[in-house]
């Protein structure tokens, strides 16, 4: 995700590919919620739509928090 070698809307619909033109940015919505532009910072952090995705970023959130106690504090900020 770093280097944008994803496949999230935000990339895979930027570029002409079989003759297709490039969909505008407002337009490459999430293929989840289907209301917002497909990030990397959606996708991880924001969408709701899919209770797999939600329940995986719970257990890394937890996890995280629990190494790190003073990131719950930093994320709320």
């Amino acid at each position: 995700m770093l280097l944008s070698h994803h496949h999230l809307a935000i990339e895979e619909m930027r570029y002409t590919r079989r003759g297709q033109e490039p969909v505008p940015r407002q337009r490459r919505l999430c293929r989840f919620c289907e209301s917002a532009i497909e990030t990397p910072e959606h996708a991880l952090l924001s969408c709701n739509a899919n209770a797999v995705v939600v329940e995986e970023r719970g257990v890394i959130m937890r996890t995280l928090c629990a190494e790190i106690p003073d990131l719950g504090d930093l994320i709320r900020q």
